[in-house]
């Protein structure tokens, strides 16, 4: 299993935070490059105004170099840690 460090939610939350700044609600997906790790965020979430994010749907996937899935211990509630709501 690929354990996902403090190190990658930062990455995640850092690329998040800007498609769901402003909005209400949102649907879409984003693919990023981790080391020799390929990861795609799926997501689908309700944006409040004070910040709170209540997931909808997420999928978090990573990929060896081969392109095969790799189970993984990504934790949308440790995420959220991550995210700085100031900047919704």
């Amino acid at each position: 299993m690929y354990e996902i460090s403090t190190q990658l939610y930062r990455e995640v939350a850092d690329r998040l935070v800007p498609l769901i700044a402003q909005k209400e609600f949102f649907a879409g997906s984003f693919e990023f490059h981790f080391g020799e790790i390929r990861c795609r965020m799926i997501l689908s979430a309700i944006i409040f105004n004070d910040g709170r994010i209540t997931p909808v749907w997420w999928e978090f996937r990573t990929y060896n170099q081969i392109e095969m899935e790799m189970n993984n211990d990504f934790s949308f509630n440790e995420l959220l840690k991550h995210i700085n709501t100031q900047k919704l």
